[in-house]
């Protein structure tokens, strides 16, 4: 959150993927997983300058937020839908 989902990285996206010719694939959003901290500890996977986003304790971002970032590519025309944790 507010990091790689901010309008402006989103916006990028979209132009990414129209310069591209991607847009016959679907764009899929997920939600933050906090499952990837301990995934990491587990994996012994080299997090040196990750570790600082899970020490923010971000929240994992909601339905209503994921549904306007949602927005950015569906006014683009693009097939998009939100993936779930659950």
């Amino acid at each position: 959150p507010g990091v790689t989902d901010t309008d402006l990285n989103l916006r990028s996206i979209v132009d990414f993927i129209r310069e591209n010719d991607l847009d016959r694939f679907p764009v899929e959003l997920l939600p933050y997983n906090h499952l990837a901290e301990s995934k990491y500890d587990k994996t012994g996977i080299n997090t040196r300058g990750v570790e600082k986003y899970f020490q923010m304790g971000l929240p994992q971002q909601s339905r209503e937020v994921l549904m306007e970032k949602m927005k950015i590519f569906s006014d683009a025309g693009l097939h998009v839908r939100i993936l779930s944790l659950e």
